[in-house]
């Protein structure tokens, strides 16, 4: 199926391939117990029904930020709308998705202000079985929109965007002695507490130079209004090694990071790539994964890290507004042989239906389904972030 709407990640817990639109239109469907509540207007273009089915226990989690209805969202596996929560203090809400807590399934998501730039500050907040809030929290410097993912040690890690004011930016376009720049951090926390862990990522000070970005200033960077956001961490998770796989979207790169140090230790794509092969042909990507590990452990990733090999996905937007470095956003499957140092892309994920001009200039992710047991599917679902399309 096919399905079309705007939401900057969609989620399926629990492959029919569906592709969905959502048109500016008045949907007809109204809810006899509430009808105040107009559904959005789905359109289904596609649906490939040799792919499989979804069970009855398959939803899908959304955040959409379409004019009516707004809110967190959850879906049943027709599109059909099952539990909306459109509350004010949501409005806005992003990455609303279930994870996994002590042995719990809590519903996650941020709220706060985003910026006409791209990034946002505010708190995160984790809903249990009932759909209260158990806990809301941010990070030192406030919350990002971008991420909240809880690891498997019951740690979570969540992007944060910090302002620089006396940094040299002389060489690039508008650059000057003193600017004003917005660096990508990470920042790991305690969710039984609410406060930081032991991990803390600044890009600026451990190393992403400012010549790595594919940027540039578009107006002199003299304020926090004009800062530049050279960097763009939109994506990050923790393995079991307790390294950190990031990635930057403004740098072209998807970095794999020292837990404990915070030395990058490799970087994918972008100016720098400690790798060959075309697993680098992607730009301004989101929501770099590593896949088909679930059940390995420090000891199996340590030894891939040493010699074997690695998957993970990427969400390749391809364009970011102003500039494209491809003619569709597609889904990718990259393998990494830290023998050779190469990496191939194994699988890409066109837009089904034969759709070949989808473009988002922004947000976007790719779930794959294999991770999860009562899936059974090696299919992926796909959001394509600015462009109101999921598949």
């Amino acid at each position: 199926m096919t399905f079309s709407f705007l939401a900057s990640r969609t989620w399926l817990l629990p492959v029919v391939t569906f592709y969905l639109n959502i048109h500016p239109v008045i949907a007809q469907t109204q809810f006899r117990t509430r009808p105040d509540l107009v559904p959005a207007p789905w359109n289904v273009t596609f649906t490939n029904t040799s792919a499989g089915s979804l069970s009855d226990s398959s939803f899908i989690f959304m955040a959409p930020r379409v004019q009516s209805p707004t809110g967190l969202m959850i879906l049943d596996n027709n599109g059909q709308l099952v539990w909306l929560n459109n509350d004010s203090s949501v409005q806005g809400a992003f990455d609303f998705r279930p994870q996994n807590w002590k042995g719990q399934t809590y519903l996650t998501y941020w709220s706060g202000t985003a910026s006409t730039a791209g990034f946002g500050k505010g708190f995160v907040y984790m809903l249990d079985s009932t759909y209260q809030i158990t806990h809301n929290f941010t990070a030192t410097n406030m919350s990002d929109f971008h991420e909240f993912h809880i690891n498997a040690d019951g740690t979570a890690v969540t992007s944060v965007y910090s302002l620089l004011t006396t940094v040299d930016t002389t060489g690039k376009n508008f650059g000057q002695a003193n600017s004003f720049v917005w660096d990508g951090c990470l920042q790991e926390l305690n969710i039984d507490t609410g406060e930081p862990a032991s991990f803390d990522f600044c890009s600026l000070e451990k190393g992403i130079s400012l010549f790595d970005s594919f940027t540039d200033p578009n107006a002199p960077p003299v304020d926090e209004n004009s800062g530049w956001d050279y960097v763009h961490v939109n994506s990050a998770e923790k393995d079991a090694t307790g390294n950190y796989l990031m990635s930057a979207r403004h740098t072209h790169t998807v970095y794999y990071i020292d837990g404990s140090t915070g030395e990058i230790l490799w970087r994918l794509g972008g100016m720098n790539s400690n790798f060959t092969g075309d697993g680098n042909e992607f730009g301004w990507q989101h929501d770099a994964r590593w896949i088909g590990e679930k059940s390995m452990s420090s000891d199996d990733l340590q030894s891939a890290n040493s010699g074997g090999k690695r998957r993970l996905t990427i969400y390749d937007n391809a364009s970011s507004g102003f500039d494209n470095t491809g003619t569709e956003s597609r889904g990718i499957l990259v393998e990494l042989d830290f023998s050779a140092m190469s990496a191939t892309i194994i699988t890409t994920y066109h837009s089904p239906g034969g759709e070949t001009t989808l473009l988002s200039a922004s947000q976007g992710n790719v779930q794959w389904f294999a991770d999860h047991s009562e899936l059974n599917s090696d299919n992926v679902l796909m959001s394509y972030g600015s462009v109101p399309v999921f598949a």
